[in-house]
């Protein structure tokens, strides 16, 4: 992914074409429940 793909960048997460052309969305929450670094998850809490 370059960044001639990305499409959009909001605070739920970043939109991109990806290489078969179809929209994708990297998630931020979805990357936070993931996350193993505690202190990366203290950080966005609500």
């Amino acid at each position: 992914m370059d960044g001639k793909n990305i499409r959009e960048v909001t605070s739920k997460g970043i939109s991109y074409i990806d290489d078969a052309g179809q929209r994708q969305l990297i998630d931020f929450e979805a990357c936070l429940r993931n996350s193993t670094t505690p202190s990366w998850q203290t950080l966005f809490q609500k």
